[in-house]
């Protein structure tokens, strides 16, 4: 594995060398691992040598970004590689991307249409309020990132097109993007092949398309409609007499089970300052999936949850209507202080089992913010805070009879949620990163489950028994 890594090098090394009138090449680099040396609970306590500061990962993330493209700037590539404790991969990059207007030679209709095929994370639209660093560590149920705010666009393997139909125009006002994102039929195969029984039309409506305009001196706005890829039933799958439940869609990492339109503003009009909202509404839709998919917790007592689901509670029609959401925030940084605060709302959720049961969801409210303060060139002192508050969720029965979420004798968990946390923490800044460590302490207002999968022995796992968790993470980015 060595000597092949060396030999890889050498030859970017020869060819960079060989080509340099022609080829553009450049590295980024990023990752972050945390070492935790003890963390303590309800007379338990326990060590981690290398985790990851989001998303309650498990393993550091130690990657880098290659960039290649023609001096022409008409074509190139993008790569980017990680390791985050399992094999050696390709992370959220790996792509061709094509100016083709660029062969004109004008310089004024060259970024009018981009196209990028392969494997994409897109941020130019995506939220900028983002979630601070020991968030996952300050409240049971992590917290959400600059998504919450107006997603990203994402693939596993699909195409991204851009069109700048302004960028030709000198002029701060030429700021107008529209980008869309297409994934695949089904099946992994070239489409001359895989034109039975599939119709392009589904394919094009779980697509996701956006539209953005740059005001000068004031923000950006943008709305985007991100497509249902759902499974639905489809007759003659995948050949003549056979049929089933699949997605009409595959490559597209923001498909929704429910088509989703978002709209977002971002305030840039003040220096050091922005301001952000954003909201998405998720569209009514009625499925025939078993209703466990998507409600699990009314399920014989919510937690442990009994497996068999689908022998036992059968299929039924379902109308569903996932929750609203509404997310504001700023940032900022004024002298030697900088900070964010954002908060998320949520409220409207309802999943109806058709003859059995009509479930509300509390409306829930989560609050995110960080404060810091510059005390010399290279330390920095500061305080993450979070919380999550949420209503109980309901259930009403064919007899109209209501039942309130965890309070039932068979209940182990509630759906009512007033958790809070908090963590003090000191930085030391050097050139291309930084450690930062802290004293993280979450308090749950119960005990929390974790979801393994309706295959599993035991699909629910606890996690939290609901006292106090105190850790002491020491968290070390590099960036250059």
């Amino acid at each position: 594995m060595k000597k092949m890594l060396t030999m890889i090098v050498v030859l970017i090394l020869v060819t960079v060398g060989a080509s340099a009138d022609t080829l553009n090449l450049n590295f980024s680099f990023w990752g972050r691992g945390v070492f935790t040396p003890l963390a303590f609970s309800d007379g338990y306590s326990s060590v981690s040598a290398a985790t990851a500061t989001w998303n309650n990962g498990a393993f550091p993330r130690i990657g880098f970004t290659m960039n290649a493209y023609h001096a022409s700037r008409a074509i190139g590539i993008q790569i980017t590689s990680f390791w985050d404790g399992q094999v050696p991969a390709v992370g959220e990059n790996a792509n061709i991307w094509v100016r083709p207007l660029a062969f004109l030679g004008n310089e004024n209709l060259h970024d009018i249409v981009e196209m990028r095929l392969g494997r994409w994370e897109i941020d130019s639209f995506r939220g900028r309020i983002g979630a601070v660093e020991f968030g996952s560590w300050i409240v049971p149920d992590g917290v959400q990132d600059e998504d919450a705010l107006f997603s990203r666009f994402a693939s596993g393997t699909a195409a991204h097109f851009v069109i700048r139909p302004l960028s030709w125009w000198d002029s701060p006002w030429n700021g107008l993007t529209l980008m869309a994102g297409i994934g695949s039929s089904p099946g992994g195969v070239r489409a001359y092949m895989n034109t039975y029984p599939w119709n392009a039309r589904d394919v094009y409506a779980a697509g996701h398309y956006a539209i953005g305009y740059e005001i000068p001196e004031i923000g950006l706005f943008r709305m985007q409609f991100i497509g249902n890829n759902r499974p639905v039933w489809v007759e003659n799958y995948p050949f003549e007499g056979q049929h089933g439940p699949v997605r009409m869609s595959q490559g597209l990492l923001m498909g929704r089970d429910a088509d989703v339109l978002e709209a977002a503003f971002t305030f840039t009009g003040v220096r050091n300052l922005i301001l952000e909202a954003g909201v998405k509404v998720p569209f009514f839709f009625v499925t025939g999936l078993p209703s466990y998919e998507y409600y699990r917790a009314v399920y014989a007592g919510n937690a442990p949850w009994a497996t068999g689901g689908l022998q036992v509670y059968g299929v039924h029609t379902l109308e569903m209507q996932f929750p609203i959401t509404v997310s504001a925030g700023g940032a900022f940084s004024f002298g030697n202080w900088s900070g964010l605060l954002r908060v998320d709302t949520s409220f409207g959720g309802r999943y109806h089992d058709i003859g059995f049961r009509d479930i509300h969801e509390g409306m829930a409210i989560g609050v995110l913010g960080s404060v810091s303060h510059s005390m010399t060139d290279n330390v920095r002192v500061g305080l993450d805070v979070g919380s999550n508050f949420k209503e109980i969720d309901t259930v009403t029965h064919p007899d109209g009879r209501t039942e309130r979420i965890g309070e039932r004798p068979t209940d182990e968990e509630t759906t009512e949620r007033r958790d809070i946390g908090f963590a003090p923490w000191v930085q030391l800044d050097f050139g291309g990163g930084r450690v930062r460590a802290g004293i993280t302490v979450m308090i749950p207002s119960g005990a929390r489950w974790q979801w393994l999968g309706g295959q599993a022995a035991s699909p629910f796992a606890q996690v939290f028994t609901g006292a106090p968790v105190i850790s002491f993470p020491i968290s070390v980015t590099y960036s250059f």
